[in-house]
């Protein structure tokens, strides 16, 4: 079996791309394009004191790491609805509420509380960057393009060139020349790292290897695409970050490898990712060592899918589809998954996961004849 590009996490599985860097202003009630905080800051104790806009956005930066996601995310949520009715009158609180939004795959709602943050200060770079995604999300490649036009100007030229760049590369048969135009313009220490902006360029930095090694990776170029990331400190490295690597890998049946990388990232972790079970899953699968105990990660992998399922979980609908193409396949469930996920959201990735899906699925069909 060959595992290729579409076994990668989904944009709906973490926050996206181009989410990753959020612009904030000293002041809570009014972000700035000036003033770059990476939301992929070093581990960090949950401030003591500080507004609530302050531990929500810690909240949603902490929730990046691998087992943080659901716990953090709830504490995020718990935290907005606390905030006084005074912080509604900032362009952080919608960006944020967006934010929210987008992590319950409430799109729309998102995109309406972003054109509200915009209307308070339409120089706000990262909330037109999370509208670019959520419009990437849905296809709707015109509008997303449109919001990395905005921050010609208002930001960094660097932004909105990889913004630009990202949205056209799934337009028609854009991507070899997508990919030739971002390695030409920039390279892996583009973002140079100095102590005065050190999370900042880090964040940068991190958000350029992931853009890089996903275009390659989308082009079956896997040594390049492994070339972007690094398998140093994986444990510091968002979710998203880890995933993709572990694609990669997969992508060339480096299976041992991605058992013996993640296996103590996942047992390390007070909850174990629905990603990263599944990736591990398919190593052990594909090396044989299935043994179906509970210390087995198809075995654990099944557990956590059949959970999802019996919560009528849409929200992990493309790693569910994965474990019924790749795991314990089952063609009609996968295609039922598949079809709900591309429900959702409509990536390359997530049209490639259907077409797998309904080929197997049509495969079993006419064995069945």
């Amino acid at each position: 079996m060959h595992f290729s590009s579409i076994i990668r996490l989904t944009a709906l599985g973490c926050l996206l791309f181009f989410t990753q860097i959020v612009y904030v202003n000293a002041k809570p009630s009014s972000p700035s394009a000036n003033e770059v905080v990476a939301s992929w800051p070093t581990y960090s104790a949950m401030p003591s004191t500080g507004s609530n806009l302050q531990k929500v956005r810690f909240h949603l930066q902490q929730a990046q790491y691998p087992g943080n996601g659901s716990l953090h995310f709830s504490m995020a949520t718990q935290a907005f609805n606390g905030l006084p009715q005074r912080s509604a009158e900032s362009s952080e609180y919608f960006y944020l509420k967006a934010r929210i939004a987008q992590h319950e795959h409430k799109f729309e709602e998102a995109i309406a509380d972003l054109n509200q943050a915009i209307k308070l200060q339409y120089d706000y770079p990262s909330a037109w960057l999370l509208k670019a995604n959520l419009h990437l999300i849905q296809q709707q490649h015109d509008d997303a393009l449109n919001a990395c036009k905005q921050l010609i100007g208002n930001s960094a030229l660097a932004l909105a060139t990889v913004c630009s760049l990202e949205v056209s590369s799934y337009q028609q048969d854009n991507l070899a020349e997508r990919y030739r135009l971002l390695k030409r313009q920039f390279s892996a220490d583009y973002f140079v790292v100095n102590e005065q902006s050190k999370d900042a360029d880090i964040s940068a930095q991190l958000w350029f290897e992931q853009l890089a090694a996903d275009m390659a990776l989308r082009l079956q170029q896997y040594e390049e695409a492994q070339g972007w990331l690094s398998s140093d400190n994986l444990t510091e490295k968002p979710l998203s970050y880890i995933v993709l690597w572990a694609d990669i890998q997969i992508a060339q049946s480096n299976f041992s490898n991605v058992i013996d990388t993640l296996q103590p990232i996942v047992a390390a972790s007070a909850f174990k990712d629905d990603a990263l079970l599944i990736r591990l899953a398919i190593a052990q699968k594909n090396l044989g060592a299935h043994s179906n105990t509970k210390t087995d990660w198809v075995y654990l992998s099944k557990q956590r899918i059949e959970q999802r399922i019996a919560r009528k979980d849409n929200f992990h609908a493309a790693d569910i589809t994965r474990f019924y193409l790749w795991i314990e396949p089952q063609p009609a469930l996968a295609l039922k998954w598949a079809q709900r996920n591309y429900q959702q959201a409509k990536m390359d990735e997530d049209l490639r996961l259907l077409q797998q899906a309904r080929a197997q699925y049509e495969q079993a069909e006419g064995a069945g004849k």
